[in-house]
């Protein structure tokens, strides 16, 4: 169901922008660009060795390369797990161990949130989003969402079953 929706998307809004705001302006992407680097973020999960069925964090803003990630996540047969960035560090240590995720897409600027909880995390990847933030220096050597997007060819989305799981969403006790 994602990947027709994504390929509705690309079809008739193709030419639309889409506006992103971060900590280094406005970024402006058209749903062609969105999917077709959602298309390639499924198969730099590939390259990562990232399998089918694997939770796949996220802890960024909301911007074009978290909407990548709804995309060429579960486009890709792995569910996306987002990850509240206002909650308390245990917190987040609790959501990301409960939902196994096996790498995690953070944006620069939120490095430093996540360098102290690090080690605590059990995550075999940690992949930089560019975000025109600060990268905390816990992150300096892991690898950049853009390098990855650039080092692999579109990827066609897989057909899921509609029983299959597309995201992972945990409440922060809000009712």
């Amino acid at each position: 169901m994602i990947p027709m929706i994504l390929r509705r998307a690309m079809t008739i809004g193709a030419d639309m922008k889409i506006v992103s705001v971060g900590p280094s302006g406005f970024d402006y992407k058209t749903w062609a660009e969105v999917g077709s680097r959602s298309m390639r973020l499924s198969a730099a999960l590939e390259e990562l060795g990232i399998p089918e069925g694997a939770a796949v964090g996220s802890f960024a803003w909301n911007g074009h390369r978290h909407l990548e990630l709804y995309y060429g996540v579960p486009g890709s047969g792995r569910v996306l797990h987002t990850v509240n960035v206002r909650l308390h560090g245990d917190d987040i240590e609790y959501v990301v161990k409960h939902a196994g995720d096996q790498a995690i897409f953070v944006d620069a600027s939120l490095t430093g949130t996540l360098a102290p909880l690090r080690s605590r995390l059990r995550v075999k990847t940690f992949v930089v989003m560019d975000d025109g933030g600060e990268v905390a220096p816990e992150f300096d050597s892991d690898p950049r969402y853009e390098d990855l997007l650039e080092s692999v060819q579109p990827m066609e989305h897989t057909a899921s079953e509609e029983s299959d799981a597309a995201s992972i969403c945990f409440t922060s006790g809000t009712t």
